[in-house]
């Protein structure tokens, strides 16, 4: 009983809670059931986990879609989220509207949660660390995304991974390491292709530097020592999302993402340089209720809006001497 008190009483327990609770009131129409109000892509997602749990409540794995276009691989698309666990238990234990609505929120929570967790492992007050998680939890990208479900939860995903990493580097503790696979697995399976390809390649980036930080104080062998965490976590992470990846790799040679991809089809969907000013003003370019957008893009594709006051504060901290400030600014 001690314990658990003591447990609550903890002022980083009491955020999370806090968290939890904004979580909860910021999307009140869906928390309280009042519709699924997510609309757009939202309709394709539902309709594939509800068909994914409908199949494995009669002991069958969903591997063939009959009811998209003339029919198409299941299992292996990953907007199908058809080897996502979290989501895949909500929709078996609730009702398909609970269920989806809870998915968002609870990645939309997830996001939140992890970001100040991931704060406060990189030393920071729980002042910041709250700021930081609603900034980016609360913030113009999840919101515009909310649409987009596995783009919320690869991106939800991503402060657990750089937590799991960095409290390895710290305490070297396997423990940590072995997490991160399950953390960085989980959205492989669920997180979109190109969300889950940013976050490693920001990943594999932060753990070059810091290993390069290692190095440089003579600790060549502590560096070495420390590669193992990287390695176990994305060697874990491959071989328990194969589920999903060896089949996905494996549609690719049916699709037309096989060919060549050109530099125009790559750089598509680019943050247009005009759209900068969304950073102070998210609808300068139209995209609010009764308006109509104007110019390149659109809101919900390429929103960059984070608040006023998360952008000044960022950039007040490029002041600061610190290897992670310039790292994240990069």
């Amino acid at each position: 009983m001690k314990r658990i008190r003591a447990f609550f009483r903890n002022p980083d327990t009491q955020a999370l809670l806090a968290l939890a609770a904004l979580t909860f009131l910021f999307l009140l129409p869906a928390a309280t059931m009042q519709g699924v109000y997510f609309y757009g892509d939202a309709n394709d997602y539902f309709a594939r986990l509800a068909y994914s749990a409908e199949r494995l409540r009669e002991g069958q794995v969903a591997l063939w879609n009959p009811y998209l276009s003339l029919g198409g691989s299941h299992l292996a698309d990953p907007a199908a989220l058809a080897a996502y666990a979290p989501a895949l238990a909500l929709f078996m234990l609730f009702p398909a509207p609970f269920a989806y609505n809870y998915t968002v929120i609870s990645h939309v929570y997830l996001a939140a949660a992890g970001m100040y967790l991931l704060a406060r492992a990189w030393r920071q007050t729980r002042g910041a660390a709250l700021l930081a998680a609603m900034t980016f939890g609360f913030g113009g990208f999840f919101v515009a995304h909310l649409q987009h479900l596995n783009i919320v939860v690869g991106a939800a995903w991503l402060p657990w991974i750089f937590w799991c990493l960095e409290k390895f580097f710290v305490t070297r503790r396997v423990t940590f390491a072995a997490l991160g696979s399950i953390v960085l697995a989980l959205q492989m399976m669920g997180g979109h292709t190109q969300t889950v390809l940013y976050g490693g390649a920001a990943w594999a980036a932060y753990c070059a530097v810091y290993l390069a930080r290692v190095w440089r104080d003579r600790a060549g062998r502590a560096a070495l020592r420390q590669l193992g965490g990287p390695a176990l976590m994305l060697g874990g992470a491959l071989g328990l999302a194969a589920l999903f990846i060896v089949p996905f790799v494996e549609l690719l040679n049916f699709t037309t993402r096989s060919e060549r991809i050109t530099y125009a089809y790559a750089t598509s969907f680019s943050l247009e340089p005009l759209r900068l000013v969304e950073f102070v003003y998210p609808y300068a370019f139209g995209g609010n209720p009764g308006s109509v957008e104007r110019g390149a893009g659109s809101v919900i594709e390429m929103t960059a809006y984070l608040g006023v006051l998360p952008l000044a504060l960022a950039i007040c901290a490029l002041g600061r001497r610190a290897w992670r400030v310039y790292f994240l600014a990069g």
